[in-house]
């Protein structure tokens, strides 16, 4: 991993600005030098470098020191979020410059997936909230031979491409129950900047920036209790699909990246992977890609999952009242806006009324002032269904950590 010079650290008492090579803008740092040192060791060939422009830079964003942590301010963000740790705050710069990197370069097609490498040729791996996706790659940084490319945020370049942007795997903690010994004991040696929440690993296996393998194959991740790992293959139109809601890059052209979508879906293996066991899968898709692949006959088109039974989970008192996380914004991503814990880096597509939830709580609210605002606003719907879609809008809302229980009174 890259290290900050010491010398670029040592007048906290003026601004450092920092540029990134091929991006537009610079970092801004206010009294806040350990996040700059922080960020240069997680990136990984990518390296931060003064600024020797213009004072006036535009700023891609601004990270100062506050009473509470660190505060970040950013132009892909509505508001500014505050009081993060370290880590959490890296993780905001991070998003920045992975959303600075899709804007300048709209030819390349940004998928939120995963990547790695296996005997030359690039596997993405995708998947729902909670399908395994971060603990997978994290596991496969422990394979030798074996470059990660992203856990997040893959690059598809127009040659068809995998490209690895330097941001290494972000690790939630702690490891799930079933972790292995091996698994642990890697984690432990690899771990680099983080929290009690996350932490990134400097791993040797962890991709530099500018890395490039051809994307041989894209797998959509599916994690089922007590499955035996397998290989299935994916239809055609489950193909597109998955895709295409999964790509980052978004706005104007956007006809034209759907074509370059299409033509990924055409050009490389669309694969599911079913499984339960971590190594299990770790085995499989190493036998299945890496080098002498074992040449494992994927099985046929699964059907489509059933939706799981609703969750009973609880919903808040009504009278409760709300405020918003002061880590949560409002992130433009990819042209999309959405709903942005820098915490957690829970993500939530805002819909018309999430949005205007959103809105109300720029002051404290309860369940029920908030029905009253949305009647206001759409009156055909009815205060009744409002103050019922509202339970588990705010419920999720609670759970992704975009807000909290306000202060009493």
């Amino acid at each position: 991993m890259a290290h900050m010079p010491p010398a670029h650290l040592r007048r906290p008492d003026r601004p450092l600005l920092l540029t990134i090579p091929g991006l537009h803008g610079v970092l801004q740092f206010r009294n806040a030098g350990p996040v700059a040192a922080a960020l240069a060791k997680v990136l990984n060939g990518w390296v931060p470098r003064p600024w020797t422009g213009p004072a006036r830079a535009p700023a891609i964003a601004t990270v100062t020191c506050g009473p509470a942590g660190f505060d970040v301010r950013s132009a892909f963000l509505d508001r500014p979020i505050r009081g993060l740790p370290l880590a959490s705050a890296v993780n905001a710069l991070c998003a920045d410059l992975l959303e600075a990197w899709t804007a300048a370069h709209p030819d390349h097609v940004c998928l939120h997936a995963g990547g790695a490498v296996f005997g030359g040729s690039a596997v993405a791996f995708l998947g729902e909230a909670r399908a395994g996706k971060s603990t997978l790659m994290a596991r496969l940084t422990a394979e030798p031979a074996v470059p990660v490319l992203a856990d997040d945020v893959l690059p598809v370049s127009p040659r068809g491409e995998a490209l690895g942007l330097g941001v290494p795997p972000r690790l939630r903690l702690p490891l799930p129950a079933g972790a292995s010994a091996a698994f642990r004991a890697h984690i432990a040696a690899s771990a680099g900047p983080g929290d009690d929440l996350y932490a990134y690993l400097d791993a040797a296996t962890a991709a530099p920036h500018g890395t490039r393998a051809p994307l041989d194959a894209v797998v959509i991740l599916r994690r089922t209790p007590g499955a035996a790992a397998r290989l299935h293959e994916l239809g055609d139109a489950e193909a597109l699909h998955q895709l295409a809601t999964r790509r980052i890059t978004a706005g104007p052209g956007e006809d034209g990246r759907l074509d370059r979508v299409a033509a990924i879906a055409d050009r490389v293996r669309m694969l599911r992977l079913v499984y339960s066991d971590l190594e299990d899968a770790v085995a499989l898709v190493t036998a299945a890609f890496g080098p002498g692949a074992a040449g494992i006959e994927p099985g046929p088109p699964l059907p489509a999952p059933e939706a799981p039974p609703a969750a009973a989970a609880p919903l808040p008192d009504p009278a409760q009242r709300w405020r918003r996380s002061p880590v949560a914004a409002v992130r433009r991503h990819g042209g999309r806006s959405c709903l942005w814990s820098a915490a957690a880096g829970e993500v939530v597509q805002l819909n018309l009324t999430a949005r205007a939830v959103w809105e109300l709580l720029d002051a404290p609210a309860s369940q029920d002032e908030l029905a009253d605002g949305l009647s206001a606003l759409f009156p055909e719907a009815g205060r009744a269904r409002i103050a019922a879609d509202l339970g588990p809008l705010l419920a999720g809302f609670a759970a992704a950590g975009l807000i909290a229980p306000a202060d009493p009174g």
